[in-house]
């Protein structure tokens, strides 16, 4: 299946293919609507934007991103794999059960919110965490990006202040929090 338009997924199903090398190739807009789990037994690959509104996106497959976007707007994701985020944005508020490995944008939140990663999470070297702060209290007013597993640093952290916030010399914000660490990131921006 190659989805290069508006794909609405209004109730929960499944999104199979029983031979041959199945794959779903989104290049337009796929929304995720329906309450329950929409199970995906076919590998998955992303340009365009997948949107989790609502239930759970469950992969089965692989999952590649190298454009676009896979953004939680009220739903979550889980994944058998690693989330393959190569390119384009991670974005939102909610969980992903699942290994992210991450060279494009985490942002959790597109005002301010907190990304679970149950799992572990790896951002390598081109990869970037955005983090928006509005105030001193997480998730109203400032992004967390909370892992339960191992967090690999590599990449930027990208700070940005929102809503005329401007905090006071030495206030601590607790961006990221994880099980355990390896590596840094490099560049604060």
């Amino acid at each position: 299946i190659v989805n290069q338009g508006t794909f609405d997924a209004l109730s929960d199903g499944q999104i199979q293919h029983f031979s041959g090398t199945p794959r779903f190739t989104n290049t337009g807009t796929f929304n995720k609507r329906g309450l329950g789990t929409l199970p995906f037994s076919v590998a998955c690959t992303n340009t365009g934007r997948i949107d989790v509104q609502a239930g759970l996106l469950q992969f089965y497959r692989a999952y590649t991103q190298t454009a676009g976007a896979t953004v939680l707007n009220g739903g979550n994701i889980q994944s058998a794999l690693t989330l393959d985020i190569q390119g384009g944005q991670l974005a939102g508020a909610g969980t992903i059960t699942a290994n992210v490995a991450s060279g494009g944008t985490v942002s959790p939140e597109t005002s301010t919110g907190i990304l679970n990663i149950s799992g572990n999470y790896t951002q390598n070297a081109t990869g970037e965490l955005d983090i928006e702060i509005g105030g001193p209290d997480p998730a109203t007013q400032f992004d967390q990006l909370k892992v339960t597993g191992i967090a690999t640093l590599a990449g930027k952290l990208r700070l940005t202040l929102i809503n005329g916030y401007s905090p006071a010399p030495g206030t601590t914000f607790i961006v990221m929090t994880f099980a355990s660490r390896a590596g840094q990131l490099t560049e604060i921006v």
